[in-house]
């Protein structure tokens, strides 16, 4: 018990850490001497391959128990043993659920899991019919009315985003305090980064993102970033735009991302990029990274 205490009770430094590193301090942190393979497996073999699923005492009251349970599930979903259930499914966050719904008793614990599985598997898909299976299995062992407004809220805007429907608009302030609206890049191909000062993999976007940019200068697409920064970081996030030289459109949106712009695409996790056609029509509601190659070449297809 102790080793699994010092890996739920874990240092603010070391939290990041995966799980086999926190393991490995565990080992370090229990005992004095050097231990066999034979105690080390024991010790995993009573942490992880045994790991109690239906503690709720400890799921309510630990992240890094919450972070066990999730890794035991990853395991299990793509691990021999459920190759067949895989094989027939072809969808690993169906396959979660199915376990979720066989392995874990616990009420609490399988909606909270399931609510994550779920709106995991929505922001990922393109398309609401990649997901409707996922979708309805949620529903199935939904009860939580929070939750599952949540989920039904995020499928419907899903759908209501998908290939070639009209983009919603949106009207935000550019570094002049001008007002920007969509509908202002009419007739042109435009691509959207949605992004954050404080967001690292966003600002690890930002080189491509400028290489991007100059390699389709003067052809007829805009290149139109969003910060969800909050308002009170609104100077932060002009020296940030500043100090960088970052080009294109360079927008805040009015309500980071309670923004109606942000909230109707579903996007709680960033960076996301977005690609929209000369009419206003939606292409990718979840388009390729500027650094992914790929981008590129979609782009080089259009008629700019």
């Amino acid at each position: 018990m102790g080793a699994l205490r010092e890996i739920l009770v874990i240092p603010k430094a070391d939290r990041k850490k995966n799980y086999r590193e926190r393991l490995s301090a565990a080992y370090q942190a229990q005992f004095s001497k050097k231990l066999s393979a034979a105690e080390k497996d024991a010790i995993e073999k009573s942490i992880y391959h045994d790991l109690d699923l239906n503690n709720e005492m400890l799921y309510r009251s630990s992240k890094h128990y919450k972070d066990l349970l999730s890794s035991k599930i990853d395991y299990l979903a793509y691990g021999k043993k459920y190759d067949n259930i895989r094989d027939s499914i072809q969808n690993d966050d169906k396959v979660k659920l199915i376990l979720l719904d066989s392995l874990i008793t616990s009420t609490y614990i399988k909606e909270r899991f399931a609510y994550r599985f779920t709106l995991n598997a929505i922001k990922k898909a393109k398309k609401s019919e990649d997901v409707s299976d996922v979708y309805q299995s949620f529903l199935n062992m939904a009860n939580d009315e929070k939750q599952t407004a949540e989920i039904k809220t995020a499928y419907q805007n899903l759908s209501e985003t998908l290939a070639n429907k009209s983009a919603p608009d949106f009207k935000y302030e550019n570094l002049q305090g001008q007002l920007v609206s969509l509908k202002d890049f009419k007739g042109n191909y435009v691509y959207i980064d949605i992004w954050a000062t404080w967001c690292g993999p966003c600002i690890a976007e930002i080189p491509s993102l400028k290489k991007l940019e100059k390699s389709f200068e003067g052809k007829k697409i805009k290149f139109v970033s969003i910060s969800v920064d909050v308002s009170a970081h609104k100077q932060k996030w002009a020296d940030f735009v500043k100090n960088n030289n970052l080009g294109g459109v360079q927008l805040l949106a009015d309500r980071d991302f309670n923004s109606e712009f942000i909230k109707t695409f579903g996007i709680t996790t960033i960076p996301r990029f977005i690609l929209i056609d000369p009419e206003g029509k939606i292409i990718d509601n979840n388009a390729k990274r500027p650094s992914d190659e790929k981008l590129s070449t979609q782009l080089n297809t259009f008629k700019m």
